[in-house]
């Protein structure tokens, strides 16, 4: 009996292999797939006109806070790069903050 997929996880297994520059071996060994489906699956997503449109559609009609299903190490290395960035920032407005707060206390007028 075969197994089905849904679309958000095949798509996820092509991107490994073709944004991360992996081998459709070592990614179906990884997922427990068989090679000849991911390579069915990767051709297909290859052939499918406009993919690269599509997916840029798909990150920005994407809900605010909602995380994606599946994330493919590149999209996790640029999440935590933004996150790093937020930190900072974060970091800077509590420090003004802290200093703002040090002063009013400091001259209760």
């Amino acid at each position: 009996m075969s197994q089905k997929y849904d679309s958000e996880y095949k798509e996820y297994a092509c991107r490994l292999v073709i944004e991360e520059h992996r081998t459709s071996t070592d990614v179906a060994d990884e997922l427990g797939l068989s090679r000849s489906t991911l390579s069915r699956w990767v051709k297909a997503y290859k052939n499918n006109t406009g993919w690269a449109s599509k997916y840029a559609e798909l990150q920005q009609s994407q809900p605010e806070g909602q995380e994606k299903v599946y994330m493919t190490p590149k999209d996790l290395k640029e999440e935590n790069e933004e996150l790093k960035r937020m930190n900072e920032n974060y970091k800077e407005e509590l420090a003004i903050l802290k200093k703002a707060m040090h002063i009013f206390a400091q001259n209760p007028e």
